[in-house]
């Protein structure tokens, strides 16, 4: 197999996908696409005013436009939002536009992350009384078995961030392996 022309990353809220997305587009010189920031941008609003204005399911048919937008393009690593594979059109989408990383982590980890991100937004789906890191534990219970459908797994448990940049490097540079787990 040739090299990719896209990589997408999927995986829960937290686990690094944006961070990732940055830091491998400098250091490879593609493009690094945040599907949420698109979802925001075209909206004119954020993530959470779109749901509580106009419901969860405005906001996946945006996701979707965002999504097949940003799979038009060429030489990308598309950042996607947590809730992004849990839909059979992206889900197919996702697995034909190019090589799924799913990016591995824990509910603990995730939440840690985004109590300290640096873009602070209300989370929709994490906003509730039992707590980020119960509901991230319930979305990836959900959501798991769709993130191992990527073609890929990079283990952001146990790994740095230089050494996921790293493999993401290597994915770029092709050709793909059929072994999973980076």
């Amino acid at each position: 197999m040739a090299q990719p022309e896209r990589i997408i990353l999927v995986g829960l809220s937290g686990s690094g996908k944006s961070t990732l997305a940055r830091q491998i587009s400098r250091r490879i010189g593609w493009a690094a696409v945040d599907v949420d920031s698109m979802i925001v941008e075209s909206a004119g609003m954020p993530i959470a005013e779109i749901f509580e204005t106009q419901g969860e399911a405005a906001f996946r048919r945006l996701e979707h436009q965002m999504l097949t937008r940003a799979l038009e393009r060429k030489s990308v690593i598309i950042a996607t939002g947590g809730g992004a594979m849990a839909s059979e059109e992206n889900r197919a989408a996702i697995l034909v536009g190019g090589v799924a990383v799913y990016v591995k982590s824990t509910p603990t980890k995730c939440a840690y992350y985004l109590a300290r991100s640096w873009k602070r937004e209300k989370r929709p789906l994490l906003d509730s009384a039992g707590g980020p890191e119960e509901l991230l534990a319930e979305q990836l219970a959900a959501r798991g078995p769709f993130y191992e459908m990527a073609h890929l797994t990079l283990d952001a448990v146990t790994k740095d961030l230089r050494d996921l940049v790293d493999e993401l490097e290597l994915i770029a540079a092709g050709p793909v392996t059929t072994d999973r787990s980076f």
